[in-house]
This record gives structure tokens, C-alpha cells and sequence, in this order.
């Protein structure tokens, strides 16, 4: 939860206090107020932010930058499956799976929009339901216990579309739906349960990867040309290197990024500039969840249940288990 400061120069929320589910969103000028004794309890917010010490090429002042990168790592990864009610939970460390069935009022589809969200939440929507059914479902779930929280559907159904979390919102980039391939980008405020539409991408496309660094979210896909920093304070895009049409996906170790595509494996710089660093790799299949960090790998699940790994060591990818087998 969150109250509209009235400071007329606010830059908006700074601080999260868990004090309430979701956690209560602070500007700098509501702290004070908050950390008071309520109910004889005393709240302590926490930074959204982390302290960055500029480089040479930027302006000489201390930076506050919201730091995401927590979002892209975890010794476990999560997709749906059918019958849709069904959790699939790889341990990573292990290498093995486990399978759970999750409360969900309706079914949920392949090819799903997901991110992870703060404290070990998973952001889900939409997905492939059958020929020509999409799902407009949209949740979120504590990946511990597997408790669910219902928000507002986005019509109409939509598979394919990149999704991140920042500042408090998912926002979802393009996707395909009965209306065909699109553009649109819509945010839905995790807070006020708001659904909100929001500039189109430059270029319409489906089965896209987006992944949120400090104040941008750097998103391409199947049908674009180029990869784009989209900034979310001014709803503004711009391109950052072309890319070619054909699968891609998007990884975040910590500050370092990557695109890997069919041709080329592209690392951002400390400067921004995007190099190329390796070969490509030729993706079979389309995956069936957005890649997960443990360690120096980046793991991916193909659409038929086929564990893949991207080293950042060599950046090579491999098979690391195939599951259909064990069907």
C-alpha cells in the first residue's frame, strides 16, 4: 500500500516498510511519520534504493539507483504446465523436479508472461490455452508455500510477452493475442491492483525477453530488429544495437548483461555500449520460462520440458536435463 505524497517535487517511493502484505511504499517524506509507534509496534522501512559511485563518464554526484538484479537468481525455477494447475519446481542445485498442484481458480497457459517479484514472489499472466485460446489470468504466488493472490485479468488473452518487475509494477511488452502480433505495453501497479496501458513498443513482436537495470528496461523479441532501453520514468524508448529477427533471450548477472541470439552473443559494457563476445546458438524451441541464475549459469526450460544452461564462463549453452524422458 501506498498514500500520494503532496510534496510537489517528490520522485516517488524511496523506502518499503512489511508492515502490510504487499509491503507499504515510503517517499523520503512519509518515513519519519511511518517509523512512529503503531499498535506498539515500531515500523522500520527499508531502501528500495542502493548508493552508486558514478563512473568517469557521468555526472560527478552520488546516484540512487534502484537495484533489480536480486530478481534474476535463484536455486530454483518455476513454470506451469498442463492440466495449467500445475506447479513444475526445478532445484537447481539438484538438478531435479518436483511437481505440486497450485489453488488457481481457472487454468493457466504455455508460453505465460512471468517474473519474479521481492520476497520470493512469482508474477504470473496469460499464456496459451488451446488453438486460438489465450488466458487473460494473472496472479502472483509465494514460491514457498505456493499461496496465491487473484489480480485483475488483462483482456483480451495474451501469450509471448516480455515481463519485469520495477518500481512496484510488472510491465508486460507485446505478445500476440487474438487481435495478432502487438505492441502494446501495459503495467499493472502491484499495489493499487491497476491495470495501465502505456506507449507502444517501436516494434510489434511476440515471445519477448525484458529484464529490468537501474532506471531502464532493456526488452527485444522474436520479431524485432533491434534491442531497446525502454525508460519507465518518461515512458520513452531508445535503441541501444540491431539485432537480428529470430529467438533471443535476455540475462542479468549482478551488473553485467547479455543477449543471446541465433547469431551472436552481445555483452553490455561498463560504458553502456553493447560488444559482441561469442558465436550464437540455434534455439530449437521456444522456452517455457524466463532464465534463472544460480551461480555463473543462467537456466531456461524449452517448451518440452528440456533443461538448458547459459555459461557466462565460455558463453556456451548446453543440455543439462532432458525431463520428458522421465514422463
Amino acid at each position: 500500500m501506498n498514500s500520494k505524497c503532496l510534496y510537489p517535487r517528490c520522485v516517488g517511493p524511496q523506502f518499503e516498510c512489511q508492515c502490510t502484505e504487499p509491503p507499504t511504499l515510503l517517499c523520503a517524506h512519509q518515513v519519519g511519520q511511518h517509523m512512529l509507534l503503531q499498535n506498539g509496534q515500531v515500523h522500520t522501512p527499508t531502501p528500495l534504493f542502493k548508493k552508486q559511485t558514478p563512473t568517469s563518464g557521468e555526472d560527478a554526484y552520488v546516484k540512487k539507483v534502484v537495484d533489480y538484479s536480486g530478481l534474476y537468481q535463484s536455486k530454483f525455477l518455476c513454470y506451469f504446465t498442463p492440466p495449467y494447475k500445475t506447479l513444475i519446481q526445478i532445484n537447481l542445485e539438484l538438478n531435479a523436479r518436483e511437481i505440486f498442484p497450485v489453488q488457481l481458480s481457472e487454468g493457466v497457459g504455455d508460453r505465460a508472461a512471468q517474473c519474479l517479484l521481492p520476497r520470493n514472489k512469482l508474477f504470473h499472466y496469460g499464456g496459451i490455452l488451446g488453438q486460438k485460446e489465450y488466458s487473460s489470468f494473472c496472479f502472483r504466488m509465494k514460491l514457498d508455500t505456493h499461496q496465491v493472490t487473484e489480480l485483475p485479468k488483462l483482456d483480451p488473452g495474451r501469450w509471448g510477452a516480455g515481463c519485469a518487475y520495477w518500481g512496484g509494477s510488472a510491465y508486460l511488452f507485446g505478445g500476440s493475442s487474438s487481435k495478432g502480433v502487438l505492441s502494446e505495453v501495459w503495467k499493472l501497479d502491484l499495489t493499487e491492483k491497476h491495470w495501465e496501458k502505456l506507449p507502444d513498443l517501436p516494434e510489434a513482436s511476440a515471445n519477448n525477453t525484458a529484464v529490468a537495470y537501474k532506471d531502464f528496461i532493456f526488452v527485444t523479441g522474436f520479431s524485432m530488429l533491434s534491442l531497446w532501453k525502454y525508460h519507465p520514468q518518461n515512458n520513452t524508448y531508445s535503441e541501444v544495437a540491431q539485432v537480428p529477427r529470430g529467438f533471443k533471450l535476455l540475462f542479468r548477472e549482478n551488473e553485467n548483461l547479455y543477449l543471446l541470439n541465433e547469431n551472436s552473443v552481445l555483452q553490455m559494457l561498463p560504458n553502456g555500449q553493447w560488444s559482441f563476445v561469442s558465436k550464437g546458438f540455434q534455439i530449437p524451441d521456444f522456452i517455457n520460462s524466463p532464465p534463472t541464475r544460480h551461480g555463473r549459469l543462467f537456466y531456461f526450460v524449452l517448451y518440452k520440458d528440456i533443461l538448458c544452461c547459459f555459461d557466462t564462463k565460455d558463453f556456451a549453452v548446453r543440455l543439462v536435463k532432458n525431463f520428458q524422458v522421465e514422463n
